[in-house]
């Protein structure tokens, strides 16, 4: 994530996070709000994640796009919320090296999606 930041590469980031398809089959059957009587349309749903997704990822690299940052660790400060199939943590906030050499927190994406021992990005909205 944070190589493809610092060489500016939105398809690589774009990549990191939830694909319709992974929406459509892992996530959205498990959300209430994906329940019939909620009357909300899966095409809503998804357009709406992915809309404002993007949209926070043009501004993460209008901010940060160039910036090389090493990772020294990530936590979740929100809630983790569990499904049958997967977790999802919030507030995610990433400690790092920055290019000046000081140490310091940033938030460069939203929540975190957990299946098994592999993680996506649910979107770049930051919680």
């Amino acid at each position: 994530m944070l190589g493809a930041l610092a060489e500016e590469d939105g398809g690589t980031l774009l990549a990191l996070a939830l694909s319709e398809t992974e929406f459509r089959t892992v996530v959205w059957p498990e959300l209430p709000s994906s329940r019939p009587e909620r009357g909300l349309p899966f095409e809503y749903a998804w357009g709406d994640l992915r809309q404002k997704s993007t949209n926070e990822l043009r501004r993460l690299l209008a901010r940060a796009g160039g910036r090389r940052y090493e990772l020294l660790d990530m936590t979740f400060d929100g809630e983790s919320t569990p499904y049958d199939t997967f977790t999802v943590h919030r507030d995610s906030r990433l400690t790092v090296r920055d290019p000046e050499g000081a140490e310091r927190d940033v938030r460069l994406f939203g929540s975190v999606l957990q299946r098994g021992g592999e993680y996506k990005l649910f979107s770049y909205v930051v919680d």
